[in-house]
């Protein structure tokens, strides 16, 4: 989509945040059975809807004066509140009664009601870029309606049912040491919860979304993931032919996956810098796409990027890096002449949906 008009992001606040991750990389991994599991928390959050209370309330999340819209993403919404229903169900089959909390809907009216926003609240689902197009329709509201929207997303994925069927789609890594999934390397996927809150405006500010694009393809030619061969260079070019400094690949860990991101990015944009951050912070479904953005704001703004180490991979041996003022770490500080002020995030949707957006850094 070709924006007309200047669509500015007021912030975005996320969990888990960059700081608490990188300190420890290693730490804050557990296991529900065989599988690997991140929480944001110390202990696994019992729905989306707890994870979107602890990002209130442990966050100082400052919207515009006047929010118009909400739009959430989220791969299923409610599942424990509807499994809890469920259990109750097989014993007493009067009791049965489907509230609000069992549809993703509660999501974007709890957002709302913190925001005191009497305007649409919508929660979106297109699995694993199920944010990246919630910040695709709070664009398209922003430019038609000319007020400020908010937008997000929010997974807690870790319900022992979800975790047991990803491993028996060969989804789920069963790594027992750090890293536990490996991208670039080999199939597997580590579930992790995620929440991110953002907000889009027609005022000016220090980030502006230069393009965001959103592309469904159900032809043949899928790969493991249903990932058309064809969705990523056609997404590129929505995006614009003017490439981004660097570029945060949603690389899914699956067999296909990353490496189709990186031949579309070769082809279109060139070899630009390219790192995927799921080893540092697992798989978070729906909310994985606006956790890159996240981490996209925060590199931006300490002028950092991150680089492979010997523990840990984040881009391809081969991949170039931007120029840095050390050589050893994980994360680096950039050289001056190295300014990082364009990032492009791409994700790409277990059904075939692709997404990205291009996030350009004008600091006052």
């Amino acid at each position: 989509m070709k924006l007309d008009r200047p669509v500015y992001l007021h912030g975005l606040w996320g969990r888990p945040a960059p700081e608490a991750v990188l300190s420890q990389p290693a730490e804050g991994w557990t296991f529900v059975g065989e599988y690997p599991v991140r929480p944001v928390g110390p202990e696994i959050a019992p729905s989306a809807q707890t994870l979107l209370e602890k990002l209130f309330s442990e966050n100082f999340i400052s919207p515009p004066a006047s929010v118009g819209a909400v739009y959430i993403g989220s791969a299923r919404g409610e599942i424990g509140s509807l499994l809890s229903s469920y259990e109750t169900w097989k014993f007493r089959r009067e009791a049965l009664r489907f509230v609000p909390e069992t549809t993703p809907g509660a999501l974007s009216v709890l957002v709302a009601e913190k925001l005191a926003c009497s305007g649409p609240a919508i929660t979106l689902s297109q699995t694993c870029v199920s944010g990246l197009a919630a910040l695709y329709q709070a664009v398209l509201y922003t430019i038609a309606t000319g007020q400020a929207a908010c937008f997000g997303a929010v997974e807690a994925p870790l319900h022992p049912l979800l975790i047991e069927s990803f491993g028996y789609l060969r989804l789920a890594s069963r790594r027992k040491a750090f890293p536990y999934t490996l991208p670039f390397q080999e199939n597997s996927v580590a579930l992790a919860e995620g929440a991110v809150i953002g907000f889009v405006s027609p005022e000016p500010g220090p980030w502006q979304i230069e393009q965001v694009a959103l592309y469904t393809h159900s032809g043949g030619g899928a790969t493991f993931t249903a990932l058309p061969e064809a969705a990523f260079p056609v997404l590129l070019r929505m995006l614009g032919e003017n490439p981004p400094q660097a570029v945060i690949l949603h690389a899914p860990g699956t067999r296909k996956g990353d490496f189709t991101e990186l031949r579309a990015v070769e082809a279109v944009w060139g070899r630009i810098p390219a790192i995927t951050i799921k080893p540092l912070i697992g798989h978070s479904i729906g909310a994985s796409g606006l956790l890159s953005l996240f981490w996209a704001q925060w590199l931006m703004t300490h002028q950092m990027w991150l680089f492979d180490t010997d523990g840990i991979r984040l881009s391809p041996s081969d991949w170039p890096a931007p120029p840095c003022r050390t050589e050893r770490g994980l994360v680096r500080p950039l050289l001056p002449d190295g300014f990082l002020w364009r990032v492009a995030v791409l994700g790409a949707g277990f059904g075939g949906g692709v997404a990205g957006v291009i996030l350009r850094y004008v600091p006052f």
